[in-house]
């Protein structure tokens, strides 16, 4: 106590108030303390204080228990305390609190960011389709549904004109979630305007996004990848050709039967991102028969049921066979209900993004309309 109150010994202390140490706010609260004890004989105790000192204005803190002190009869004569010197404890949690203030306004900015970057995820992933026909009576309809895990996705489709009566058809599944993959995402969209010259060329098309991928990847010395399904639908010439880097084959649907395209590995190359120098196998098929081609990102097939079993792509094909009745649109959305329902969950646990292209002729009934995210 001589210590703390900068005295030289315990006889200095005699005749000593609070008042001889304190600046007046403390000595003031200090003495109603003690009038309340003597008057209630009731004790205070763990009271926190801040000190401020009379001589060089110093401030530190103490915890405080007073009680009444009684004599042999009961009867308050007086208070008797001890403190503890908790200065160190309450700078600290002062410290503690100003840094969690300062994360407060560094979220709260981080989360205006985000919100601007999903805004603007969204605005590009909800774009016009181009009108494609071939002048004699055969024209492509398309749908979309764009359905985010999370405030940024790694998932997006992109339609490159290639002539007024062809369109290539791009969709993309970014490794992972949130603002690295979407990184990954402005990095393909940026690569792809590049590679509209190549947009008729399925293999080269996706030769060239992998080459400008696996250059940026390696200057940052990061590791990702993107998976990646492209085709062609040429009215003029009569064929669809594709391509795919890594990812599920599209489903077709023709006048005999539903099935998938580029299902095996031998016609896949590489995820975007890995491998410089890699070649992409292109397939082709006859529109004759085509009347509808889906495209899709692993977020459906990856889906899993309570008991763990994933949806798989049989379960897929199946889902588009139910729903081929229906138009473009609707058939996107009761394949979306058919996984919900699988999952039991009701939503999904990753990104989702499905594409829908259907090819009109003369006599066909019309279907399918603008995408809907």
């Amino acid at each position: 106590m001589v210590d703390w109150m900068g005295l030289r010994s315990p006889q200095d202390l005699i005749g000593k108030s609070d008042r001889e140490f304190f600046d007046e706010l403390h000595w003031t609260a200090a003495e109603a303390d003690e009038r309340h004890i003597l008057e209630s004989a009731e004790p205070i105790t763990d009271k926190l204080e801040c000190e401020t000192w009379r001589e060089s204005g110093e401030e530190t803190w103490v915890q405080t228990s007073k009680f009444p002190w009684r004599d042999r009869h009961g009867r308050v004569k007086g208070t008797f305390g001890v403190s503890g010197d908790v200065t160190e404890l309450v700078r600290a949690q002062q410290e503690a609190s100003a840094l969690a203030s300062e994360l407060v306004v560094r979220n709260q900015a981080y989360e205006e960011e985000l919100q601007l970057a999903r805004e603007i995820q969204q605005a590009l992933s909800s774009s016009e389709f181009p009108k494609v026909a071939d002048g004699h009576g055969t024209a492509l309809t398309f749908a979309s549904r764009y359905v985010p895990s999370s405030g940024l996705a790694g998932d997006f489709f992109e339609a490159v004109p290639v002539s007024p009566g062809a369109v290539g058809l791009l969709i993309c599944d970014v490794m992972g979630h949130g603002v690295r993959s979407a990184l990954i995402v402005a990095m393909l969209r940026g690569l792809l305007e590049k590679q509209r010259g190549q947009a008729g060329d399925p293999g080269a098309f996706l030769n060239g996004l992998n080459e400008g991928l696996c250059a940026i990847l390696t200057r940052a010395g990061a590791t990702m990848f993107a998976t990646a399904f492209y085709v062609v639908v040429d009215l003029s010439k009569g064929t669809l050709t594709y391509a795919c880097a890594g990812h599920p084959g599209a489903i077709i649907e023709t006048h005999d039967d539903i099935r998938q395209i580029a299902a095996d590995r031998s016609e896949k190359g590489p995820g975007l991102g890995l491998l410089p120098g890699a070649m992409f196998p292109v397939g082709s098929l006859s529109l004759d028969q085509v009347k509808r081609l889906i495209l899709f990102t692993d977020g459906i097939i990856e889906a899993q049921s309570p008991e763990g079993e994933a949806f798989d792509e049989g379960r897929l094909t199946k889902a588009v066979g139910n729903s081929s009745a229906l138009p473009l649109d609707a058939m996107l959305d009761g394949v979306l209900e058919s996984v919900l329902g699988f999952s039991g969950s009701g939503h999904f646990d990753d990104d989702v993004c499905m594409l829908g292209i259907e090819i009109q002729r003369m006599n066909d009934e019309a279907g399918g309309g603008r995408p809907e995210c």
